[in-house]
């Protein structure tokens, strides 16, 4: 059977064990037997497209989910919404304490490899999301909640990612002439943390407004 998104197997421990799919706008996880037919048991919805699946589209086989993780809302709930944006900058680039993805990696089981340990699954926020997605989403939360729009963010991290492929030097002569795209998996969850934390910072902007509306200032006592 050729699956439609991804499909998984269920381990005796009750987690899941991705076995096969393809990117598309379908973000369901379905749950196939030995023989890759569907059960008809669905694990949750994905929080991109892309949260179990390589740039190409294909997924990330192996890739295990664990419901009962709450890892990845525990990060984004103590440390994230907490963070100033320059700690978050300074401490968020790969291997650093705000790199979630790489989280555990130490301890990782030997059959299990590096990229498999980035893709792990867990429970966020309602969705099924992977410690990737979880990384990419704070890192769009917090440009967002800052006050960035997406256009401006979008470019900051496409400066980043040129920087890591092409070099400080190459970045800051040639930027954005050389500019080097970041891959459908990250922008996605970038995106819908940029969309939460944006959201919250037009809140405020739009609360601050009706503040001075309904309290105007007096101004200066001559």
């Amino acid at each position: 059977m050729s699956a439609e998104h991804i499909d998984v197997t269920k381990n005796s421990n009750g987690t899941y064990k991705v076995v096969g799919g393809q990117a598309n706008s379908d973000k369901n996880v379905y749950v196939v037997d030995q023989k890759g037919k569907r059960t008809g048991e669905v694990v949750g919805e994905m929080l991109t497209e892309y949260s179990f699946h390589h740039e190409d589209g294909s997924a990330v086989i192996g890739a295990n989910i664990n419901l009962n993780d709450k890892s990845g809302q525990n990060f984004f709930d103590n440390e994230i919404k907490s963070v100033g944006l320059f700690d978050y900058i300074g401490n968020a680039k790969g291997g650093e304490p705000l790199d979630f993805k790489s989280r555990g990696v130490d301890e990782k089981s030997q059959d299990t490899s590096v990229g498999q340990h980035h893709y792990r699954g867990m429970s966020f926020n309602g969705k099924v999301a992977s410690a990737r997605d979880i990384g990419n989403y704070s890192a769009g939360y917090v440009a967002g909640v800052n006050g960035f729009d997406w256009g401006s963010s979008r470019f900051a991290f496409d400066a980043l990612q040129t920087k890591q492929e092409k070099g400080t030097w190459s970045t800051i002569s040639f930027y954005p002439l050389n500019r080097v795209r970041e891959g459908q998996p990250t922008q996605r969850a970038e995106r819908a943390g940029h969309n939460a934390g944006y959201s919250i910072f037009q809140k405020q902007q739009s609360d601050r407004k009706w503040q001075k509306m309904i309290n105007p200032s007096i101004g200066p006592k001559w």
